[in-house]
């Protein structure tokens, strides 16, 4: 019986020599195959985190871009705002420098014996017949219109626009001013 014990030994040990590698093999098979589906799944992973990533950043960035086209556009709005303003009280001043102009043109006139019509600061259509008949008399171009060589024909383009510092001194009639010599 020893004899047969130890066949059996003899053969159980040639079956495991013989088979034990392969049985390693396949379970190194086994692993590496693990391995790879978890390298697969943590790539999968990675892709999916790295994607929503990218689609949360582009969304993020698409709103910083909405506001700041808003911005602009409220920015541009108020510039015109305040040029509409400004443009307003340009055009109020321009009227009313424009209305002292006209008043000073048409006591002028009448100064000089045309009737301009009531003295309102209005250019109406008397105040055009009147400078229209001065320019006539004058040798001026009759346009009927207040342009800067009627003003300055009837004297009163100095007296509306000069500041006190750059009108010119006069000196009465008759007296002279005297030069004195070191």
């Amino acid at each position: 019986m020893t004899k047969v014990l130890t066949s059996v030994a003899a053969a159980l040990i040639g079956t495991v020599w013989i088979l034990g590698p392969a049985a390693a093999q396949t379970t190194t098979d086994k692993m590496e195959n693990k391995a790879e589906r978890a390298k697969d799944k943590a790539e999968d992973k990675a892709e999916r985190a790295k994607d929503k990533t990218e689609s949360k950043t582009e969304s993020a960035m698409d709103k910083v871009k909405e506001k700041a086209h808003d911005a602009k556009e409220k920015i541009v709005e108020t510039k015109d705002k305040v040029v509409d303003k400004v443009k307003g009280k340009k055009n109020k001043i321009e009227a009313k420098s424009e209305g002292t102009n006209v008043r000073t043109a048409q006591q002028a006139l009448r100064d000089q014996g045309y009737n301009p019509g009531p003295i309102d600061g209005v250019m109406g259509p008397r105040t055009s017949a009147a400078v229209r008949d001065y320019q006539t008399k004058e040798g001026l171009t009759a346009s009927g219109q207040l342009d800067d060589a009627t003003m300055d024909k009837l004297g009163v383009r100095g007296a509306s626009s000069a500041s006190p510092t750059t009108e010119p001194q006069t000196t009465a009639p008759g007296a002279q001013k005297s030069k004195q010599t070191p």
